[in-house]
């Protein structure tokens, strides 16, 4: 159950992916006008190995993270449903004994 807990949709690409709300298209620069960053194609730039690395160790640390915050939520459900049952059984032995009494 943790391991399926684990499965965080990433923000930062469902952001990048839904960029305008309205779905339309930038309009055209103006002639004359300088062009913009956007309109320019982006040069391919290859990430350092130090920057991959620094990138996978985030990604596990994250994983770890989730799984931990699963653990404790399963644990902290686990005692609150114990501690129902329990109050609910006591709160039937006092009904018994008003009824005695």
């Amino acid at each position: 159950m943790a391991l399926k807990q684990q499965v965080v949709p990433d923000v930062t690409k469902i952001e990048s992916a839904g960029g305008d709300k309205k779905g339309g298209k930038a309009p055209p620069p103006k002639k004359g006008a300088p062009a913009s960053k956007d309109t320019e194609p982006d040069a391919v730039t290859e990430e350092s190995q130090y920057v991959k690395e620094m990138k996978e160790a985030v990604k596990i640390e994250k994983s770890l993270l989730r799984f931990r915050l699963v653990q404790i939520r399963n644990w902290s459900l686990q005692r609150l449903n114990s501690t129902r049952q329990t109050a609910l059984n006591t709160y039937k032995k006092f009904d018994d004994w008003i009824q005695v009494a």
